[in-house]
């Protein structure tokens, strides 16, 4: 009797923890009315008549740490904030939420986060050498909205710009890779299922698997100095127009690059439009030249032969023209259509076609049309052969 007391108080005591809206965990300014299983980090916070709720906002943490002996240290150090704004939860399962500006209502296993921040760096000296390491990433302020959704994840403009570095004098070797998703903006779904959005400015309306992408962009440089003398390089990429992407009544979606838009379409695949541009070491004789939206091979690698002999100083191909380098056309790299020698006196004149019979090329190809025509007809006497002996053998 005295195991089933015990037993029965111990019941009433989780039927009342798990009925009071009291956080598992929470800071000042934050609350949580009618829900179960919430964890509320910072302030700012609010969940109601929900279920599995992590909330965070309104936090910033510095751990580093340093170690040293005589001529030889290395140190480390990663600073992370959690920006405020606060985040709410409403009639939800299964949400979870960092930084500000996020709210989720009646939807289920959503992530969403904006107003995030952190900075490792990496150190280490011995004697005159040094290397060091930055990796900085932030996810901008954006908003993100998610009303009766399932399974979504919602991430703000996103930003980094990792940096290594070695100093052994009189050589200091730098490279970095600056890169960003969307310029802000907020991110909504409504009525959605399978919904992810990144960068910000993204729209789902009522439809199922959707991953949406604003536009990226990119610039690795490299950098050396000897002695002073230095040369740099970098070559900027960029993908998609301005603004977000927007999906309604679409099954199966993905839109890369901003500015797409798919309204009740099934199994779609956008991109927006892409560029590339290089440029060279300074002080040298001419910076490479400009490739296209693609880049393919050939095109910006260097000043190519037809540039010169338009005597550009800058030694950068035009685009449009690409004369002089492959793929520097402002599109991907085409073969040289086959034709034939063009008459002696500048051309034919007009009505000429009319009487130079059949072309000896395919169009668009350059392949022999000759021989596909012998390969044609061989084929379909097979067929005729074919078939006349199935005739037979069924007769």
């Amino acid at each position: 009797m005295r195991c089933k007391a015990l037993g029965l108080v111990a019941g009433a005591c989780a039927a009342a923890i798990l009925g009071t809206a009291a956080p598992a965990l929470a800071g000042s300014g934050n609350t949580a009315t009618n829900s179960i299983g919430t964890l509320q980090v910072g302030s700012g916070n609010t969940t109601s008549s929900s279920i599995g709720t992590a909330q965070v906002s309104s936090v910033s943490v510095h751990p580093s740490v340093a170690v040293r002996a005589g001529a030889v240290g290395a140190g480390a150090t990663s600073p992370v904030s959690v920006g405020s704004g606060g985040n709410q939860a409403t009639h939800s399962v299964g949400t979870v939420q960092a930084g500000g500006g996020n709210s989720a209502s009646h939807s289920a296993g959503t992530v969403q986060v904006s107003s995030v921040s952190a900075h490792p760096r990496a150190g280490a000296r011995a004697g005159a050498a040094r290397v060091s390491v930055s990796v900085p990433a932030s996810v901008g302020s954006g908003d993100n909205h998610a009303a009766g959704s399932v399974g979504g994840v919602q991430v703000s403009s996103v930003s980094t710009h990792p940096v290594a570095r070695v100093r052994a004098r009189p050589v200091t070797a730098t490279a970095g890779v600056p890169a960003s998703v969307g310029s802000g903006g907020a991110n909504r779904s409504t009525g959605s299922v399978g919904t992810v959005q990144v960068g910000g400015g993204n729209t789902a309306a009522g439809s199922i698997c959707t991953v949406q992408v604003s536009g990226v962009r990119t610039n690795p440089l490299a950098s050396l100095d000897v002695a002073g003398v230095g040369a740099l390089l970098g070559v900027p990429l960029a993908s998609g127009g301005s603004g977000g992407n927007s999906a309604t009544g679409s099954i199966v979606t993905v839109q890369l690059g901003g500015g797409n838009t798919a309204s009740g379409s099934v199994a779609t695949v956008q991109a927006g439009p892409g560029s590339a541009t290089s440029s060279g070491p300074s002080g040298s004789s001419g910076s490479p030249g400009s490739s296209g939206s693609s880049g393919s091979s050939g095109g910006g690698s260097g000043t190519s032969p037809g540039t010169r002999s338009t005597g550009s100083p800058t030694g950068t191909s035009s685009g449009s023209s690409g004369s002089g380098s492959a793929g520097g056309s402002g599109g991907a790299f085409r073969p040289p259509k086959a034709r034939r020698p063009a008459a002696e006196g500048g051309g034919r004149a007009p009505g000429a076609s009319a009487n130079r019979g059949l072309p000896a090329t395919l169009p668009y190809t350059g392949l022999d049309l000759g021989r596909w025509l012998l390969v044609g007809l061989a084929a379909l006497l097979l067929g005729l052969a074919l078939r006349r002996r199935s005739s037979a053998t069924a007769a």
